[in-house]
């Protein structure tokens, strides 16, 4: 009887979008019933029992500790120290980053500390630009929390000497496809938005097959609309590649060449054979010319 109340109580909760850690206090409070033990002291006592661990106190603090040598500098002086040790090394990127994470595990002693410290910063060196020189812009660290910034940062270097300054508006814009509303309407959550547009990229067009609308919907999302374009997707050139997918590539994307469309824009190398992909290289020399 026990464990069936668990159950259902766990799996209900979980059913109604409750976060795990509330489903179980749900679960504990149901158990309590059930028994007769409907004392709310006991159940306050361990809210506040599982909250007091000094080893969980120790990760935010440890995070704490990394930005705080981050907005300090610290981390960019580790960084920079490394960069001239080894950075001029070919590969020097990733033995940079192996030796400030030594250096910063000396100083830290913690691995969240030096992965918040060290991989969140970046560094941009600009080269020619004058002269008649072409500008040359080489980006060193960053990772995917950064990369609206520093991609703003790096148009801001560029504009600068090409005389094009312009204005930052990325904070608030949703990525390439990402507004979906035209699609879906108002926003949900996004496994049930993601959903609903397949659904919605299924009965705007049906002669597409159930696994190239989810594939599509999952890759380009709003973009799609950009895809059909023309109305039909287009003879298809390998199972599951349509022409039309291959032109937006080229047209919108800048694909310059088949590895750009297996590899670099999406990942569909992991899944054609090597005949597959001698016919794809086949149909972008007749329509593109030899790469």
């Amino acid at each position: 009887m026990t464990l069936a109340l668990f159950t259902g109580a766990l799996l209900g909760a979980m059913a109604i979008g409750m976060p795990i850690a509330f489903a179980l206090l749900v679960c504990a409070v149901v158990l309590m019933v059930a028994g007769g033990q409907t004392d709310t002291t006991i159940l306050s006592q361990k809210l506040v029992e599982g909250a007091d661990s000094f080893p969980l106190l120790a990760i935010p603090f440890f995070m704490l500790a990394g930005e705080l040598m981050n907005a300090g500098g610290i981390s960019r002086r580790i960084v920079l120290f490394a960069l001239t040790f080894v950075g001029h090394i070919r590969g020097g990127l990733g033995l940079v980053a192996i030796f400030a994470s030594v250096v910063m595990a000396a100083i830290s002693g913690s691995a969240a500390a030096d992965a918040a410290a060290v991989t969140r910063d970046y560094r941009l060196e600009l080269l020619g630009g004058h002269g008649g020189d072409p500008p040359l812009l080489n980006v060193w660290g960053g990772k995917l929390t950064t990369y609206r910034r520093l991609a703003e940062e790096a148009a801001d270097r560029l504009c600068d000497v090409l005389g094009h300054p312009g204005t930052r508006w990325t904070a608030d814009a949703p990525l390439p496809g990402g507004d979906l509303r035209d699609w879906i309407g108002a926003p949900r959550r996004p496994d049930e938005d993601l959903a609903r547009l397949v659904q919605a990229v299924r009965e705007r067009h049906p002669a597409l097959g159930a696994g190239v609308a989810r594939r599509w919907a999952r890759q380009y999302g709003a973009r799609v609309a950009a895809l059909m374009a023309e109305g039909s997707a287009g003879p298809e050139v390998v199972p599951g590649v349509h022409e039309a997918e291959l032109r937006y590539l080229h047209d919108h994307e800048w694909a310059r060449s088949v590895d750009d469309v297996l590899w670099r824009r999406t990942k569909l190398g992991l899944h054609l054979d090597a005949r597959q992909q001698q016919r794809l290289r086949a149909w972008w020399a007749d329509a593109h010319g030899p790469e």
